[in-house]
């Protein structure tokens, strides 16, 4: 993301804020939902939560679900 080609990297939108935010791939194999109710984001896609596991985990705090 954010590269030429790629999507632009998700800004405004992606944790929730009073809406349901959904960020996937074509393919679904990997992406973002906000809950706007549980104030919680999912993150799927072994790519993706390798990559933003660490600094997720130090803005947001430690996750509520996991799923191995």
């Amino acid at each position: 993301m954010g590269v030429p080609g790629r999507p632009p990297v998700p800004g405004h939108g992606t944790y929730p804020n009073g809406d349901y935010y959904l960020h996937v791939t074509q393919d679904l194999r990997l992406g973002t939902f906000g809950h706007p109710w549980e104030q919680t984001l999912t993150v799927w896609g072994s790519s993706l939560l390798t990559a933003v596991q660490a600094e997720l985990s130090d803005l947001l705090g430690e996750p509520v679900r996991r799923r191995d």
